[in-house]
C-alpha cells in the first residue's frame, strides 16, 4: 500500500508550526474558488453557502443616521439572516450601548477623566471580582479585554488616541492603520460593522459601539462600515437573475446607505 507518510503528503504531518498556519488561507482561497464557481454556474444556493462579509466591498454610511444596534450577541451570524431579529433584538443605542457612548461625551466633550465614566465604575467592578476569584470571564462584564487597572487605563488611553487621531486625520480603516498607526490597528477586518433590517435600515453591529460614538461626536458626514447581515426582505427589492448575490448584496448595500445619507439631508432642510 502506497505510504503517504513517506510521500511526505500526509495529512496529518505538515511541516512544523508553517504548515498549520498556511491551513486559513487555504481555507479562504478554496472558499473563494468555489464561491466563484457557484457564481460562473449561476447557482443562488450555492453562492449563498460559500459568501460572506469580507467578500463584499465597504460601504460609506452616514454614521449620525445610525439610530439603533442589534441587543443580543447569539443572533445569527449568516450573512443573509432570516427571522424577526430587527423586530425584537434591535434597540436604541442610547439605551443598549449607554455607557461606552456616555462615556465618550463624557471624556472628550466635557472633558471629564476616564475614572469619572460609567463606564470605568463598569469594568472596574468587573476586574475586582475577577481577580477575587467571582468571575472567570470579565470580558462578559464588559471588562472587554482588560485584567487589571493597568489595562484599564491603557484601553482608555487607547480610546483616547483613536479620537485625537480621527479629529486630526479623518477615518481610517483597519488596513490604513494598519499601515500608518500599527499600534492602534486591529484585525484588518474589524471594521465597523453593521446590519440591514427589512425595511433598509442601518443597525450597528456587535462592536463598534466607540467608533461610531466618535464620529458622531465629530460630526463626520460619511464612514466606510462592513455589511455583516441582511434581512432577506430587504433583498427582494434587488433579486434579479441577471446578477449575482454577491452584485445584489452589494446594490441592497448601497440602497441601504443611499436611503440613511437622504433622510439625513431631509431632517436638516426641515429644521
Amino acid at each position: 500500500m502506497y505510504n503517504m507518510t513517506h510521500s511526505g503528503l500526509s495529512p496529518l504531518a505538515f511541516p512544523g508550526t508553517a504548515g498549520l498556519a498556511a491551513l486559513p488561507r487555504l481555507r479562504r482561497r478554496t472558499r473563494r474558488a468555489l464561491l466563484y464557481l457557484a457564481e460562473l454556474c449561476g447557482r443562488v444556493d450555492l453562492q449563498r453557502r460559500w459568501l460572506n462579509a469580507n467578500d463584499l466591498p465597504l460601504v460609506d454610511i452616514d454614521p449620525r443616521r445610525i439610530a439603533r444596534c442589534v441587543t443580543r450577541s447569539g443572533l445569527s451570524r449568516e450573512l443573509i439572516s432570516e427571522g424577526d431579529w430587527d423586530l425584537s433584538h434591535v434597540a436604541p443605542l442610547c439605551q443598549a450601548r449607554l455607557n461606552e457612548t456616555a462615556a465618550v461625551e463624557d471624556i472628550f466633550a466635557h472633558d471629564r477623566h476616564f475614572r469619572e465614566t460609567a463606564q470605568y465604575a463598569q469594568m472596574h467592578q468587573a476586574v475586582v471580582r475577577y481577580r477575587s476569584g467571582e468571575c472567570t470571564d470579565p470580558a462578559q462584564q464588559g471588562a472587554y479585554w482588560c485584567r487589571s487597572e493597568e489595562d484599564i487605563a491603557r484601553y482608555f488611553e487607547t480610546l483616547s488616541r483613536a479620537y485625537h487621531g480621527i479629529r486630526r486625520h479623518g477615518y481610517k480603516t483597519q488596513q490604513e492603520l494598519a499601515r500608518q498607526h500599527p499600534d492602534d490597528s486591529h484585525d484588518p477586518d474589524d471594521e465597523m460593522q453593521v446590519l440591514i433590517t427589512r425595511d433598509g435600515e442601518v443597525v450597528l453591529g456587535y462592536g463598534g459601539s466607540h467608533r461610531l460614538a466618535i464620529v458622531q461626536l465629530l460630526g463626520l458626514a460619511s464612514v466606510p462600515v462592513r455589511v455583516v447581515a441582511f434581512h432577506p426582505r430587504w433583498l427582494d427589492h434587488f433579486r434579479q437573475r441577471k446578477h449575482s448575490l454577491r452584485s445584489c448584496l452589494h446594490h441592497a448595500s448601497r440602497a441601504a446607505a443611499d436611503i440613511s445619507s437622504t433622510a439625513h439631508t431631509r431632517d436638516n432642510r426641515s429644521r
